[in-house]
């Protein structure tokens, strides 16, 4: 499994799900770092077949939504 976790998340995180064998990197080791919008860490984890742990209320949102999945643009 890999995992992607946003940038309101610990580094910690990070570093135990690694001790556990998750291939996991933080927001900031990516893209343009806690500057990267929503958009492009959605795209970025659907892309690289990740999972995406975050704690924003705007993924939440988009996914929870009546219809058809959320489509992200870049």
């Amino acid at each position: 499994m890999k995992v992607l976790c946003d940038v309101h998340l610990p580094y910690r995180l990070v570093n135990r799900l690694r001790q556990r064998g998750v291939d996991a990197i933080h927001v900031n080791r990516i893209l343009d770092g806690s500057a990267t919008k929503d958009a492009a860490v959605a795209a970025f984890a659907d892309a690289n077949d990740m999972v995406l742990i975050t704690k924003a209320a705007t993924f939440a949102t988009a996914i929870s939504s009546p219809g058809p999945p959320p489509v992200w643009s870049v």
